[in-house]
């Protein structure tokens, strides 16, 4: 109830009184399921990293991410690079296109795709990002429906001493030295390209009209967890993985 006092002819007052409605309670949606289990996850891995905090290699990662072969089309390298240059992350990152030259990684082209890259590099810093991602080094078998498998070698490396581009242009150069000794002969150096184990497959039938989700097979060797459904996106598939790897106590 309001009330109000107004003055009438001749001085005198009069109260008058009017019914006031109160805000009405805020009704806020439910918090989705993977919204929960990515905060309940995270919280699982900060706890089990804290012994990390004042180790700076562990706050920040450089990840070189390689497609192996060129006739695939099922756009791994995109897929990892998704997954991975979360914006709260992604610190810089240079990229390698099949006509050898190098350009820096632009964060509003990652949604573009990359389909005249053969290298990456990523710069990523973020609280116990090493931790995060320590399931992510190996390699990542992807493939569309009705395509050949895209095969990308992704390598974690702790802490980032060099630029993107630095790292990017040591590790084409490494390849080159390799192939100099193949045909010229030598003492053999480290081949950069090396595979390693794989830790990811993924399969994905692309929506068929805007707005739908996208089915998914995932095979995550890290934590041993297979699944198939649906995801409105494949980073959210690749993140399910994460969020169980995290929420390890061991």
């Amino acid at each position: 109830m309001f009330e109000e006092y107004v003055q009438e002819e001749f001085g005198t007052m009069r109260a008058r009184r009017a019914r006031v409605r109160r805000p009405g309670r805020v009704n806020r949606p439910p918090a989705h399921r993977d919204t929960l289990l990515a905060a309940i996850s995270e919280t699982l891995l900060l706890e089990r990293a804290l012994p990390e905090l004042f180790d700076p290699d562990a706050h920040a990662v450089t990840v070189i991410a390689s497609r192996i072969g060129t006739t695939a089309d099922a756009g791994g390298l995109h897929v990892v690079t998704t997954a991975l240059a979360q914006p709260t992350w992604l610190d810089d990152g240079a990229i390698l296109h099949v006509d050898g030259t190098i350009h820096p990684l632009v964060p509003a082209a990652i949604p573009l795709g990359f389909a005249a890259a053969r290298d990456l590099v990523l710069t990523l810093r973020g609280l116990f990002v090493r931790s995060a991602l320590a399931n992510e080094h190996g390699t990542w078998m992807i493939r569309a429906a009705a395509a050949e498998p895209d095969v990308v070698r992704v390598e974690i490396r702790p802490g980032a001493a060099t630029t993107a581009d630095a790292t990017l242009r040591a590790h084409v150069a490494a390849r080159h030295e390799l192939e100099r000794v193949f045909e010229h002969g030598g003492s053999m150096p480290p081949n950069p390209d090396v595979l390693r184990p794989v830790t990811r497959t993924l399969t994905y039938r692309p929506p068929l009209r805007p707005g739908e989700p996208f089915g998914v097979e995932i095979e995550d060797f890290g934590t041993g967890w297979v699944d198939r459904g649906t995801a409105r996106d494949l980073t959210v598939a690749i993140r399910r993985a994460w969020h169980l790897a995290w929420s390890r106590t061991a």
